[in-house]
């Protein structure tokens, strides 16, 4: 049912929805239906244009042995946190065309992608198959490091990565976001910049500070005793700034400038050096940019060095290409088609590591 749904579109638009099964035909969900519709395409593609995917669910219940629609759930803003409700009931989310994931009781246990099955880690233990904490290893390209402050500045900068790239995601149109260190000679390679700023840009990077700010302020806040005549004067900090800049939004803003033409080029602190950047890629037909793919949805466990024209197209081979003459950079490339990759130049290996298909590990 649910297959045959996702091939269908509405008024040309691809569908999303999620479908969560329910056990207890009596459940209050938020929206109950007077008259409960049969589970069909034909009902489920009526109501995926009406609900989000991530933040509502379709309800299945069982009525006397067949299965039927019998409401909504509205589960509230998910993309401002970087864990989201979930439901403990089996759910089954489609992406588009023949693309899924299905969750029970919050835990992956499918990611299916026409025709193909993510090889999922079966426990927490299993080396053998893909957790989400590997796809955000992946994207990132960092794993936490052991003491309480570092993990700390490390997860929020592979949750900063992760809400980049569902904003980019989300826009349908494709894009590539490149991450500089600090000092590294990045502009010597540039063959065309169009929008070239006067001077780098710390927008987000202040929103970031300005949100933790208020972090701080609120904790302090709940540990300082009530007075008696309570002062409105330290609600100033709830300001209309917060409100327009908080940092979730600043990432969103970020994302958006990928969708031009060329590279949106970042620190890791995530100040803005140039968007719509066009690197020099021409290379030595004796000396070609290498690339190690690894993908979740292939059986390949050997990883041996490929043709860099195996990865996709020019977005994709150029930032492959770039990432290899800028040491230390790594680049989050998203194509039109949906898909999300990560890539960096490893040395010991002389070739451009990507990994590929990591938007429904991370389920964005």
């Amino acid at each position: 049912m649910w297959f045959a749904t996702s091939l269908e579109k509405e008024e040309g638009r691809i569908l999303t929805f999620t479908v969560s099964f329910f056990g207890n035909s009596d459940y209050e969900f938020d929206y109950r239906l007077q008259q409960p519709l049969p589970f069909n395409s034909k009902a489920l593609a009526g109501l995926a244009v009406a609900v989000d995917a991530w933040r509502s669910r379709i309800c299945v219940i069982d009525i006397e042995g067949a299965l039927h629609i019998g409401g909504l759930v509205h589960l509230g803003e998910q993309f401002l946190f970087p864990e989201r409700q979930d439901l403990s009931e089996l759910s089954i989310r489609v992406f588009g065309p023949g693309i899924l994931t299905v969750k029970y009781c919050g835990h992956q246990v499918l990611a299916y992608q026409r025709g193909r099955r993510a090889r999922l880690a079966s426990h927490i233990h299993d080396s053998g198959g893909w957790t989400r904490t590997d796809a955000l290893n992946a994207l990132s390209f960092t794993r936490p490091r052991i003491n309480s402050e570092s993990l700390t500045e490390d997860l929020g900068y592979r949750n900063s990565l992760f809400r980049i790239a569902r904003a980019m995601l989300n826009q349908r149109h494709g894009g590539t976001l490149l991450i500089v260190p600090d000092g590294i000679p990045w502009d010597e390679r540039v063959s065309v910049r169009r929008y070239a700023p006067t001077g780098s840009v710390p927008l987000v990077k202040q929103a970031n500070a300005l949100t933790k700010a208020y972090v701080d302020w609120r904790g302090k806040l709940l540990e300082t005793p009530v007075p008696e005549k309570p002062s409105n004067t330290n609600s100033s900090f709830i300001s209309e700034d917060l409100a327009r800049f908080s940092f979730p939004y600043a990432l969103e803003w970020l994302a958006q400038l990928t969708a031009t033409d060329g590279m949106t080029v970042v620190r890791k602190d995530f100040t803005i050096l140039d968007f719509g950047v066009f690197f020099g890629t021409q290379e030595n037909e004796r000396d070609r940019t290498q690339v190690i793919v690894i993908d979740p949805y292939s059986d390949e466990t050997d990883f041996k060095a490929k043709a860099l024209e195996c990865i996709g197209g020019a977005r994709h081979q150029s930032a492959a290409v770039t990432c290899r003459h800028l040491k230390g950079a790594h680049a989050i490339v998203v194509s039109q088609d949906g898909n999300l990759s990560s890539m960096t130049w490893d040395s010991e290996k002389n070739a451009v590591v990507v990994n590929r298909h990591l938007e429904l590990l991370l389920d964005v």
